[in-house]
């Protein structure tokens, strides 16, 4: 027993003299204090570096969008640009075909069957044109109310509409002329 150390177990008079364990507690908690801190900090810049990487992402996506979206004004606004163009060509088409589809002789004719005995046409004017549609003033000369009235009724079973009587005055043979507005709507 020369050779061995001898055990003391009082630790309540020198409680440190075992400093070997305490130190190498000491040591393992720090050593896994430091690499908690490590692997701590290694995550906290890999995240770092991944939202930077995102924002950056989220940046140039906000950038395209806004360029998509700069583009498609423009192109919103050429296609105005066109519609407008190309509907001021199609009302002037329309206009035309139109004006070639409306029957100048079968609006005559039906003014011709509308008009009653003691009634006759002074003048016709054609005050605008639509799509088979046209407004008309007229000056007819009637020996009386009776044939005026009479004309006016005959008109509205035709297809003439917004018959108007614009105004009346007494001719020099005595007969009535009376200014009518009417509109002839034949569609086909």
């Amino acid at each position: 027993m020369k050779g061995k150390r001898r055990l003391n177990l009082n630790l309540a008079g020198n409680p440190l003299r075992n400093r070997k364990l305490f130190r190498s507690l000491f040591f393992f908690i720090g050593g896994l204090s430091v690499l908690w801190l490590i692997i701590g900090l290694t995550v906290f810049w890999k995240n770092r570096n991944d939202i930077q990487d995102m924002e950056m992402a989220l940046t140039g996506i906000e950038n395209k969008i806004n360029h998509i979206r700069r583009e498609e004004r423009g192109y919103i606004t050429q296609v105005d640009k066109l519609s407008q163009e190309n509907l001021s060509r199609v009302k002037f088409i329309n206009h035309l075909i139109s004006q070639k589809a409306f029957s100048w002789t079968e609006m005559f004719t039906a003014l011709e069957e509308s008009l009653p005995d003691g009634c006759y046409i002074v003048s016709i004017s054609p005050v605008e044109m639509g799509d088979f549609k046209t407004q008309v003033k007229l000056e007819v000369a009637s020996t009386g109310l009776d044939p005026l009235f009479q004309f006016i009724d005959n008109l509205y079973a035709m297809d003439f509409s917004c018959v108007r009587l614009i105004r009346e005055r007494k001719g020099e043979t005595g007969s009535f002329i009376s200014e009518i507005s009417l509109d002839y709507d034949k569609t086909q």
